[in-house]
């Protein structure tokens, strides 16, 4: 079968994510690209916070939530599937690792699905929605988050990474913001 690669963003800030319920927008100020790569935890919190693990007289302190950067990596799905494949997950794993660690429990997490723009709007509305939701689902069975912290928005292909060519890979993605903590 063929896969599609997905674009994953990691926005670690409010970085071009609306706070819950405001429509606040604020920009990405660095995109570091994980390409096809599984990171691991360690580098992801290394990128996050600029340092492997903080602490404090060996006791770990929570920073808030990190402001300015982004991740990017591609995950794939099947065509037409939201399902996470094994390589999917595989890739996920170090991410899922990072958003459970003290370090990040300050932080809500907004993940985001987008479609190319082949197929009709309605079908690509609810792909986005399943594959945000495969998401989160991931990363509350598997790392315990609470799912309170995270919130799946299907987003379709209203909102194209190459919008020059709105049918681009690309443009398939799921995108997760970082956002302080009520």
């Amino acid at each position: 079968m063929t896969q599609k690669h997905l674009l994953i963003m990691l926005g670690l800030s409010l970085a071009g994510f609306p706070l819950l319920g405001t429509g606040q927008d604020v920009q990405t100020e660095e995109l570091i690209n994980f390409g096809k790569k599984a990171p691991t935890k360690q580098e992801v919190l290394s990128v996050v916070t600029g340092t492997e693990t903080l602490t404090t007289r060996g006791i770990a302190r929570v920073p808030t939530c990190p402001s300015g950067k982004a991740l990017a990596m591609e995950v794939g799905f099947e065509v037409n599937s939201s399902a996470l494949t094994g390589a999917s997950k595989q890739q996920l794993q170090g991410v899922g690792e990072a958003l459970a660690d003290v370090t990040m429990k300050n932080c809500n997490f907004r993940v985001e699905g987008h479609t190319d723009a082949t197929g009709s709007k309605m079908r690509n509305r609810r792909l986005s929605q399943q594959r945000a939701d495969a998401v989160v689902q991931y990363f509350v069975a598997e790392f315990a988050i609470e799912p309170v912290r995270l919130s799946a928005v299907g987003k379709g292909a209203d909102e194209p990474i190459d919008p020059r060519n709105p049918a681009s890979e690309s443009n398939r993605r799921v995108e997760i913001g970082f956002l302080r903590k009520n």
